[in-house]
């Protein structure tokens, strides 16, 4: 039974003093709720928005602090971003403590970039160890396995190998230079 679902009419029973709403006071309370739930759901969304920005400035400051990510931030990227965590936490705690959610979107929206493109630095710095010596065996592979597509296949030119050699030493040496970098 869904609460409220059966008009008291329909309950059979003597109400004592208990006075049922007119039709027009009936639909002023049921606005008054709507208006009520509203603002609470507004209230949870803005507390959420509050929360998700709070978390972001302490994430990102507790991983510009962790040393194991100083390889992916300079020493100035570092304590630039660290201030903007601190200004924002006091602007959190002090003039923002009752903005609206466009507020704490638009303050964290900053933050959020330049934390993902340092956490995206991190993983595809991971992911290039693994890739570079994958690149760096196929590379010597094709210049082993060149001898023998030579020797196999006559009606490729010797001219076309030399130049097949010159591009996997070019790549081998953009490789190695970027690596440097």
């Amino acid at each position: 039974m869904i609460p409220h679902a059966y008009p008291f009419t329909d309950l059979k029973e003597k109400l004592f003093k208990v006075r049922l709403l007119e039709a027009s006071n009936k639909a002023l309370a049921i606005g008054r709720i709507k208006s009520l739930e509203k603002r609470d759901e507004d209230k949870k969304k803005n507390d959420a928005a509050k929360n998700d920005f709070e978390s972001l400035v302490l994430d990102f400051r507790s991983w510009l602090s962790d040393d194991a990510n100083d390889a992916y931030t300079t020493q100035n990227e570092r304590e630039k971003h660290i201030d903007m965590c601190n200004d924002g936490e006091d602007w959190l705690y002090g003039d923002g403590s009752n903005a609206g959610i466009k507020e704490y979107n638009s303050k964290g929206k900053e933050l959020k970039e330049n934390f993902n493109k340092f956490k995206t630095r991190k993983s595809e710095h991971a992911l290039r160890e693994g890739t570079v010596s994958k690149v760096t065996k196929a590379l010597e592979d094709m210049r082993d396995e060149l001898a023998v597509v030579l020797a196999a296949k006559p009606w490729i030119t010797e001219q076309e190998g030399t130049d097949v050699t010159k591009k996997l030493g070019e790549i081998r040496a953009w490789l190695s230079e970027q690596m440097d970098a």
